[in-house]
């Protein structure tokens, strides 16, 4: 699972006829709904879907139209790009080559988790600095 690059940075071209990847899709559907704490049926029943047909989506067994798309992210309070992140162009990151390594293969969890990891250091080291 791999969140967009961050940055500034020129995008990058997909080859022609490449497809969403609905099991990516799927994994970052479920991971988001159970970071928002929703249960299958909890997010089926915000969304006007069937719990299987929730199911199907989050293990990539069916592919979920647009508006259902949009309307999950609405529940789940986050971007479209969030759920898309790896059927959207990239943009390639352009800052430090460290920070792009390390982000490079990350899931949204690691994500998440190095970005609050980092935020707590910077935060340590300006309250020091006073």
């Amino acid at each position: 699972m791999e969140e967009a690059h961050y940055g500034r940075g020129r995008r990058t071209e997909r080859p022609l006829g490449e497809t969403i990847d609905y099991e990516a899709l799927g994994r970052r559907v479920k991971y988001y709904r159970q970071k928002a704490g929703l249960t299958q049926a909890e997010f089926a029943e915000k969304l006007g879907i069937s719990v299987q047909y929730t199911s199907a989506i989050e293990n990539g067994k069916k592919q979920a139209s647009l508006a259902c798309l949009v309307d999950a992210a609405n529940v789940l309070n986050v971007s479209m790009d969030a759920l898309l992140a790896d059927s959207v162009p990239a943009v390639e990151y352009s800052g430090d080559p460290e920070l792009q390594k390390l982000f490079s293969d990350c899931d949204p969890a690691e994500r998440d988790f190095l970005l609050s990891v980092m935020k707590a250091a910077k935060e340590a080291v300006k309250a020091g600095m006073r």
